[in-house]
Protein backbone atom coordinates (compact mmCIF):
# COMPACT_ATOMS: atom_id res chain seq x y z
CA UNK A 1 0.00 0.00 0.00
CA UNK A 2 1.48 3.15 -1.09
CA UNK A 3 1.61 6.37 0.75
CA UNK A 4 -1.05 8.52 -0.60
CA UNK A 5 -3.20 5.43 -0.66
CA UNK A 6 -2.62 4.94 3.36
CA UNK A 7 -3.45 8.40 3.99
CA UNK A 8 -6.56 8.51 1.97
CA UNK A 9 -7.92 5.45 4.08
CA UNK A 10 -6.80 7.09 7.31
CA UNK A 11 -8.99 10.29 6.28
CA UNK A 12 -11.81 7.90 5.26
CA UNK A 13 -11.67 6.50 8.52
CA UNK A 14 -12.05 9.35 10.38
CA UNK A 15 -14.73 10.48 8.36
CA UNK A 16 -16.40 7.37 9.11
CA UNK A 17 -15.64 7.71 12.86
CA UNK A 18 -16.64 11.26 12.51
CA UNK A 19 -20.12 10.11 10.57
CA UNK A 20 -20.94 7.57 13.78
CA UNK A 21 -20.13 10.69 16.06
CA UNK A 22 -22.68 12.46 14.49
CA UNK A 23 -25.37 9.86 13.84
CA UNK A 24 -25.09 9.21 18.02
CA UNK A 25 -22.61 10.66 19.65
CA UNK A 26 -20.58 8.24 20.53
CA UNK A 27 -16.79 8.12 20.13
CA UNK A 28 -16.62 4.60 17.60
CA UNK A 29 -12.80 3.94 18.88
CA UNK A 30 -14.25 4.22 22.06
CA UNK A 31 -16.86 1.92 21.56
CA UNK A 32 -14.99 -0.42 19.45
CA UNK A 33 -12.10 -0.70 22.05
CA UNK A 34 -14.05 -1.67 25.09
CA UNK A 35 -16.68 -3.99 22.99
CA UNK A 36 -14.77 -6.16 20.58
CA UNK A 37 -11.03 -4.39 20.47
CA UNK A 38 -9.38 -1.85 18.49
CA UNK A 39 -7.66 -4.09 16.03
CA UNK A 40 -10.66 -5.70 15.41
CA UNK A 41 -12.18 -2.73 14.66
CA UNK A 42 -9.60 -1.68 12.27
CA UNK A 43 -10.34 -5.05 10.55
CA UNK A 44 -13.82 -3.60 9.90
CA UNK A 45 -12.97 -0.15 8.70
CA UNK A 46 -10.37 -1.55 6.34
CA UNK A 47 -12.32 -3.87 5.16
CA UNK A 48 -15.17 -1.39 4.92
CA UNK A 49 -13.16 0.59 3.12
CA UNK A 50 -12.65 -1.56 0.08
CA UNK A 51 -16.35 -1.68 -0.06
CA UNK A 52 -16.85 2.19 0.00
CA UNK A 53 -13.48 4.17 -0.56
CA UNK A 54 -16.05 7.10 -1.68
CA UNK A 55 -18.39 7.17 0.86
CA UNK A 56 -17.32 7.30 4.43
CA UNK A 57 -21.61 7.94 5.15
CA UNK A 58 -22.01 4.27 3.24
CA UNK A 59 -19.05 3.22 5.53
CA UNK A 60 -20.65 4.05 8.38
CA UNK A 61 -23.88 2.64 7.72
CA UNK A 62 -21.76 -0.60 6.92
CA UNK A 63 -19.83 -0.58 10.01
CA UNK A 64 -22.96 -0.27 11.82
CA UNK A 65 -24.71 -3.37 10.50
CA UNK A 66 -21.30 -5.54 11.43
CA UNK A 67 -21.34 -4.39 14.66
CA UNK A 68 -24.78 -5.27 15.29
CA UNK A 69 -24.95 -8.86 13.11
CA UNK A 70 -21.65 -9.67 14.16
CA UNK A 71 -21.28 -8.64 17.75
CA UNK A 72 -24.40 -7.81 18.80
CA UNK A 73 -23.17 -4.18 19.61
CA UNK A 74 -26.03 -1.62 19.10
CA UNK A 75 -24.77 1.64 18.41
CA UNK A 76 -28.43 3.42 18.72
CA UNK A 77 -29.28 1.63 22.13
CA UNK A 78 -25.92 2.50 23.28
CA UNK A 79 -26.68 6.19 22.66
CA UNK A 80 -30.10 6.29 24.19
CA UNK A 81 -28.65 4.65 27.39
CA UNK A 82 -26.00 7.22 27.68
CA UNK A 83 -28.75 10.06 27.78
CA UNK A 84 -30.67 8.23 30.17
CA UNK A 85 -27.60 7.30 32.41
CA UNK A 86 -25.57 10.55 31.62
CA UNK A 87 -27.71 12.75 32.53
CA UNK A 88 -28.11 14.12 35.75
Amino acid sequence: MGLFSRDQRSVWKKAVAQEVQKRHGLDLYAVGKATIGRSTLEDILNFQYEYAPESPQLGATNVEKVLYESFQVDLHAMAMEARIFGAK
